[in-house]
């Protein structure tokens, strides 16, 4: 389903997969509405490339589905079909993983981007997968709250495709990994089958911790469409400090003093 080689350097070869016909894209029609299939190549084309335009697919149709209800339609006829999908996000990776190795199935996440919740109690955000980081982290701002963890492509990578990557950013030491953040999830399997993991409480010692299998999984596992999220406080003030040591030894101590 991860498509990580660029186009014309790899001896991979396509796997037993079907090919996309039109009676294909005439069920997606039925499926889904106008504006969330795509299948001219004008329209296509920003899908089938990376953020450095470095690695390129040959995918032929994206779908842009907007609830849970209809990726896990989309996956179960994908299956019975055997046709490959590539889930993808912001797309702005830098290692070609949500572009087609050949002409698989573009499923994108962007009009799946409504925010549930936020709890300004507990600071746990509950949104769906295409929520863009810094557009998310501008509402929760307004109560004083903030995603802990933060990156360059924050202007359009979403919060599904972070977790499924298992990003993690300048805040990691502070907050640590993303994962550590995450209380629960809901997840699309490949045969269509929706695994509801939510949770909006930090302690669950109720079993095997299954949401952790699909963090860093990138989508090969199942796709993840909604997530919880323990947010943190706002700093009051934030200072950024330049320093020069000598030897590694008095990094480790400033790191010591900053905690």
């Amino acid at each position: 389903m991860i498509g990580r080689l660029r186009q014309g350097f790899s001896s991979v070869k396509r796997g037993n997969y079907g090919k996309l016909q039109q009676e294909d894209v005439r069920h997606f029609q039925s499926l889904l509405k106008e504006h969330q299939v795509l299948a001219d190549q004008d329209s296509v084309q920003p899908y089938n490339k990376c953020y450095l335009n470095k690695y390129f697919g040959q995918s032929k149709l994206v779908l842009l589905p907007e609830t849970t209800e209809q990726v896990s339609n989309i996956m179960k006829y994908c299956t019975s079909k055997r046709l490959a999908v590539v889930p993808q996000g912001g797309n702005t990776g830098l290692v070609g993983g949500s572009v087609p190795v050949f002409d698989e199935i573009v499923l994108s996440t962007r009009r799946f981007n409504k925010i549930e919740n936020f709890d300004t109690i507990s600071g746990v955000l509950s949104c769906e997968a295409g929520c863009i980081l810094e557009k998310t982290n501008d509402e929760i701002a307004k109560h004083n709250y903030e995603i802990p963890f933060d990156l360059g492509a924050k202007g359009s990578c979403m919060l599904g495709a972070n977790a499924s990557t298992h990003a993690s950013g300048k805040y990691f030491i502070k907050y640590g990994p993303f994962r550590g953040n995450i209380l629960g999830l809901e997840v699309v399997l490949a045969d269509g089958t929706i695994l509801d993991m939510r949770s909006r409480i930090r302690k669950d010692n109720t079993g095997i911790d299954l949401k952790q299998l699909f963090i860093s999984s990138e989508g090969t596992l199942g796709i993840i469409t909604k997530l919880d999220i323990n947010c943190v406080k706002m700093d009051l003030k934030r200072q950024v400090i330049l320093m020069k040591t000598q030897k590694f030894e008095n990094i480790l101590a400033a790191v010591g003093k900053a905690k």
